[in-house]
């Protein structure tokens, strides 16, 4: 009984803490409160300012595109699936979730509709924090061009060189 007690007043709490893709700046500030902090943001495409909340232990980066959340990035101590299966229902797209593929220790999933993904990235001990990332395909789509657009730049100024490093550890190794 004190089990489910706990387990019911931790998804209350984690309740409160579910950026939805899709909202308003306005409607996660409601949410939430003021940001605690503006970062800038991951992608160009994306407003200039990412939004930092933190509400009942779950910090909460809101990246917008034309004022609207397109990437959520949830961090919190000891983040267990359970939490992030309550997180990934405020966010459920059309058609629900995909099942899970599990690859290099995470949690990815895909919208039925294909409108969204996710990565769930468990903590790896007590005390050590855990992720979950919701995106819309569009920020998957400028996320996906902004790299082949830095690989193509690399490619073709010659920034991707073989590096002295890697040169002698290939001296080194020659003849094996």
């Amino acid at each position: 009984m004190i089990v489910r007690l706990l387990v019911f007043s931790w998804l209350v709490g984690v309740g409160s803490a579910q950026a939805r893709i899709g909202e308003t700046v306005a409607e996660c500030t409601a949410r939430y409160g003021q940001p605690v902090e503006h970062r800038e943001a991951s992608l160009q495409a994306s407003d200039p300012d990412a939004l930092l909340y933190s509400k009942s232990g779950v910090s909460i980066l809101v990246e917008y595109h034309e004022g609207v959340a397109w990437r959520i990035f949830f961090r919190k101590a000891d983040l267990t699936a359970l939490e992030a299966e309550a997180l990934l229902r405020a966010n459920l797209p059309p058609g629900g979730w995909s099942g899970v593929l599990t690859f290099a220790g995470a949690d990815f999933r895909m919208g039925g509709d294909r409108s969204r993904v996710s990565c769930y990235k468990a903590a790896p001990g007590g005390g050590k924090v855990g992720t979950l990332e919701v995106a819309t395909s569009d920020y998957c789509t400028a996320k996906r061009l902004t790299v082949v657009d830095r690989l193509r730049v690399a490619l073709t100024t010659g920034v991707l060189g073989r590096s002295e490093a890697l040169d002698a550890a290939d001296r080194r190794f020659e003849g094996f």
